[in-house]
């Protein structure tokens, strides 16, 4: 916050007493955020401290009203995230920042404690945002951090389509950014939560955001006491079979780099069937699935045993084939037969599988080198702008539909011999045959960030979709202008 911000106008603003809003009239620090003082007064020549919930309360409050709220990210039953910029005296604004609330009841957010408590000491994380202050409004805590820059991975993936050559890039960073919360800390954070909308990437440099349902691991626990997440890509005993801990959030990043080769949602009884599907050679398949294995006792033990897993397989594919050095994998056929699977292996842990030393190669399928990518095309194209294309599109299909409907009723020609139900399946099909382009125009960039939960479809999808509606609404116009017309006339 700006340092032109006095206590006395933060208390004219707040409407508080001055001495309520001192702490607040210093810069904060990227390395030091402000720290909360008790209350200091004179009473009859004495100093008392005053630490009451009254006292903590107001301050609460004078921090939680100079912030301006720009845009709700998230609101939902037990959490609200916020994007904030702090508003000084003369008016002028600093930030973004990102605020989020959380409901007192639910123990959330407990991490974002945490880390300004490490900051404070002089921590420094690469891959976790800076913790500027913590507080409790009501019957809520809230949080105020730095708004980290960049897309989330889902959208990196999305623009870039799944390679192994992405998850080269951005898995190691991941896997370091999960080992800050598992590292850094003792005991350990687990995130929990662990997906591709959670994580930000800026250029090379990833940052792991949304800790809210983070915990710190407890020894003597037997199971968690909240039960939170993404089915997807958690656990089995982040769901009540037992204690979440390391080798959780290894599961999930298993699950992640299944999405990074594959960009699709993970189901974990088709894993397999589906990295066969997309070309994966076998020495990464046995990675991904043993991380997501059903008991954490066969799973890599740590975060960094996953790590080390996977750049030795990365060697092994490299090694291979010098195809995949050039350009994309899943444009070559790649004959991956692990024959040195001991390269691939963890010191101290179980090999990957036993399926790889029979020198089997991984299944091929080589693709044409003329690859049409259309979302790399929309990725190049202002998001205001897709999201503006694509009303007007909507717009013009319904056009389409009530002039096709205005026609049942109102049409001239061989078309009127023909009764109201035979004419409103002849403009049915007439409007699919007009609206068959539709696919191939649509940004989908804005459905999928209104409904994250939308399966992401490739391109080739629309396509099918495209020459599906141009077909049947070809062969029903056809069917009844050659069957059924006649008939009438």
């Amino acid at each position: 916050m700006p340092s032109s911000f006095s206590a006395s106008a933060m208390a004219r603003r707040c409407k508080l007493p001055m001495s309520s809003c001192t702490r607040f009239t210093s810069k904060p620090s990227r390395n030091k955020p402000p720290t909360a003082q008790p209350r200091i007064r004179r009473t009859s020549g004495t100093i008392s401290v005053m630490n009451d919930e009254l006292q903590q309360q107001l301050d609460s409050l004078a921090r939680d009203e100079c912030y301006r709220v720009d845009a709700v990210l998230k609101n939902g039953q037990l959490e609200r995230t916020e994007r904030v910029f702090f508003v000084g005296q003369n008016g002028s604004e600093q930030g973004p920042y990102i605020r989020k609330y959380f409901d007192c009841e639910a123990g959330l957010g407990g991490a974002y404690r945490r880390i300004l408590d490490a900051q404070r000491q002089g921590a420094r994380f690469l891959h976790l945002p800076r913790i500027f202050d913590c507080y409790s409004v009501g019957e809520q805590d809230a949080v105020v951090m730095e708004c980290v820059p960049g897309k989330t991975l889902a959208d990196v993936v999305y623009e870039r389509d799944p390679s192994i050559e992405l998850a080269k890039r951005l898995f190691p960073e991941v896997c370091d950014a999960v080992c800050e919360l598992h590292e850094r800390f003792d005991p350990p954070l687990i995130h929990r939560d662990i997906k591709p909308s959670n994580f930000m990437v800026e250029g090379n440099a990833v940052f792991v955001i949304d800790l809210g349902i983070a915990r710190t691991f407890d020894a003597d626990a037997t199971t968690d006491t909240k039960h939170f997440g993404t089915r997807a890509y958690a656990p089995p005993e982040q769901f009540g079979y037992g204690q979440t801990d390391e080798r959780s959030d290894v599961y999930a990043l298993g699950m992640l780099l299944f999405y990074l080769l594959c960009e699709e949602t993970p189901e974990v009884n088709h894993i397999a069937q589906v990295l066969a599907t997309h070309n994966v050679p076998s020495v990464l398949r046995d990675v991904v699935l043993q991380a997501v294995s059903f008991d954490p006792a066969d799973r890599f033990q740590s975060v960094k045993a996953l790590a080390r897993a996977f750049d030795s397989s990365i060697a092994v594919v490299q090694q291979s084939s010098d195809a995949i050095a050039c350009g994309d994998p899943y444009d070559v056929g790649i004959d991956i037969s692990c024959k040195s699977v001991e390269a691939c292996v963890v010191p101290h842990e179980e090999p990957i599988s036993a399926a790889s030393q029979g020198g089997m190669p991984a299944p091929v399928k080589t693709k044409s080198s003329v690859k049409v990518n259309m979302r790399k095309l929309f990725s190049r194209v202002p998001y205001w702008l897709g999201f503006s294309w694509d009303v007007l599109l909507i717009i013009l299909v319904v056009l389409l539909a009530v002039i096709c409907v205005n026609s049942i009723f109102n049409t001239s020609g061989d078309t009127a011999l023909l009764p109201i139900p035979a004419r409103a399946v002849t403009f049915a099909f007439t409007w699919l045959l007009f609206i068959s382009p539709m696919p191939l125009l649509f940004d989908p960039r804005p459905v999928y960030r209104v409904l994250p939960r939308v399966r992401r479809r490739s391109y080739r999808a629309h396509i099918i979709a495209a020459v599906v509606l141009f077909a049947v609404g070809f062969m029903g116009v056809a069917l009844v202008g050659n069957l059924v017309l006649p008939y009438y006339k």
